[in-house]
């Protein structure tokens, strides 16, 4: 089989989600990306944009479809693009088996639906992610209840990553008790605080023992 040698031949929306992460990571001081990092923060923002914006449409459901592996969620689409990425030098994998930008010129990827709103959600999540280091990635998605349950039951099955999701059910069980320690505030601050707000009261209950995700 020919390798792929456009965006075309694969997803291209998928290509231009890893490299705006890949290129929000680096702008934020990132050394680079691991490839089960691009699964499990991809994985994380669709999961998380439906929690956020329960009345919006998600932008990432009609291009991720994640099933479970031991090491985390994981997606065919995804493993191609980013295999089409590195091997057209649009990235490029360090000794250190991170990603960075490489040195092929991109193809206008702001052309791509939803480019932008992906691209800010995409940072919000890194922001997030920084507060709390990358280890809270791995933390987050093995607390996932949903993918829990597949794992159980050996299932090789489609993670749902609409609103049904359970992590998102698990999720809004705490929303209200957080809502009520901000007032107010609840409705004013921006995604980004108010995810680092909440995952600080989420975390703050397990380990306290309060909550079990």
């Amino acid at each position: 089989m020919p390798k792929p040698t456009s965006f075309s031949d694969t997803v291209p929306n998928i290509n231009g989600d890893i490299v705006s992460l890949i290129d929000l990571a680096s702008s934020i001081g990132w050394d680079g990306i691991r490839e089960l990092s691009i699964y499990r923060i991809l994985y994380l923002a669709s999961v998380l944009f439906s929690f956020r914006n329960p009345a919006t449409k998600n932008p990432f459901l009609d291009h991720y479809h994640f099933s479970v592996v031991p090491t985390g969620p994981y997606s065919d689409d995804v493993r191609s693009s980013v295999a089409f990425l590195e091997a057209n030098e649009y990235v490029r994998r360090s000794s250190k088996d991170v990603f960075t930008l490489g040195d092929n010129t991109l193809p206008d990827i702001s052309r791509l639906p939803n480019h932008e709103t992906k691209r800010d959600w995409l940072k919000t999540i890194l922001l997030l992610l920084g507060v709390y280091g990358e280890s809270k990635v791995y933390e987050f998605v093995i607390r996932d209840p949903q993918y829990q349950d597949n794992i159980e039951r050996n299932l090789v099955t489609e993670i749902d990553v609409s609103r049904t999701n359970r992590s998102i059910s698990t999720l809004n069980s705490f929303k209200s008790s957080f809502e009520e320690t901000l007032g107010s505030k609840a409705n004013k601050i921006d995604s980004k605080e108010y995810l680092e707000l909440y995952f600080d009261y989420v975390f703050s209950k397990v380990l306290k023992g309060e909550f079990k995700l």
